[in-house]
């Protein structure tokens, strides 16, 4: 588990990193949401009996954050023109940079209860 902690942590500071230039931060973003979710599978299929119930909790919650997000990011696409009025800059850039920082939250969480790797 805490490979897993430690990939997610250098992908998001990676990305953070990547804004300093706005644009590549962006399409670094696509590859970080790829790399949590493929984090979040492993330890949703793997881990799942290795969880207590409040890291199950934390875990159902980043879920639910990114099916919302993705039926936002769908709403967006239909209702707005560019990715770059209000709300897409919200569900496509700021929605999903708190979702990651809450997903390393969650890896923190669950790497911090001594967990097997």
């Amino acid at each position: 588990m805490k490979a897993i902690h430690d990939i997610n942590t250098w992908a998001v500071f990676c990305n953070v990193f990547l804004f300093i230039v706005p644009t590549v931060g962006m399409l670094a973003m696509i590859l970080l949401g790829v790399i949590q979710v493929f984090l979040a599978l492993m330890i949703s299929i793997k881990h799942r009996k290795d969880l207590n119930k409040s890291m199950s909790v934390l875990l159902y919650r980043y879920w639910l954050f990114v099916v919302i997000d993705f039926i936002l990011i769908g709403l967006a696409r239909y209702f707005t023109y560019s990715p770059f009025d209000l709300p897409g800059v919200l569900f496509y850039f700021i929605f999903p940079g708190l979702i990651a920082f809450y997903f390393m939250y969650v890896t923190n969480e669950i790497n911090s209860n001594n967990y097997p790797s």
